[in-house]
């Protein structure tokens, strides 16, 4: 008898009916994600919405903790599962957080997608990643839509262009990032990857080991 095997995270997606913004980054997570699937790893991700896709990472990894965080209150029933309220910009949240629930094999921002949002979090929980983790930020395409101006009401860098910046120098810098964040970010990041489809950005900053 053949044995069954385990369902696509484009299937579990499906399933789960995660919108079809994530749907667009799935190619990119099935290869980071494939080599980890069966551990025992911790996921936190910032912005959990109606909590599909939450949903769809406690089937795809069968043995993780899913920690989710989101500014509106949720619950979940899921053993695996565990919801917390919280604003992404709000530095003493986090980093309370990142001390009673990490350290974070995975972190997935789908929050806010206001570039402070983004660079605060990336700037206050990259330290809360475990050596040889993944931290990723969706949605960095934010600032080019119609409603753009909202997403970057501070007009600071782009969090596309920080990490291209950094990609290119080695340097990351950002308003929203304490002086000692960023630099515990560049001595700590072994690889900025961006990805790009169908006109949908993230990037994602690998720790080194």
């Amino acid at each position: 008898m053949m044995e069954k095997k385990p369902n696509t995270l484009h299937d579990i997606a499906t399933a789960c009916k995660v919108d079809k913004h994530k749907k667009r980054y799935l190619n990119f997570y099935e290869q980071v994600f494939s080599p980890m699937r069966f551990d025992a790893i911790k996921l936190f991700e910032i912005g959990v919405f109606k909590g599909a896709s939450m949903r769809m990472w406690v089937d795809y990894f069968p043995n993780a903790e899913v920690v989710g965080m989101d500014i509106e209150p949720f619950t979940s029933e899921h053993p695996r599962v565990t919801v917390l309220q919280g604003d992404q910009a709000d530095k003493t949240r986090l980093e309370k957080i990142g001390r009673e629930y990490g350290p974070f094999d995975v972190v997935v921002d789908d929050g806010g997608h206001t570039m402070h949002q983004q660079q605060t979090s990336l700037g206050v929980l990259f330290k809360f990643v475990k050596p040889g983790g993944l931290y990723i930020i969706e949605d960095l395409h934010t600032r080019d839509t119609f409603w753009g101006k909202h997403y970057n009401e501070t007009g600071q860098i782009t969090t596309w262009q920080m990490a291209a910046d950094y990609e290119k120098t080695g340097v990351l810098s950002s308003p929203s990032v304490f002086e000692r964040d960023q630099l515990f970010l560049m001595n700590h990041i072994q690889k900025c990857e961006r990805f790009s489809h169908r006109g949908c950005r993230l990037c994602c900053f690998r720790k080194k080991g």
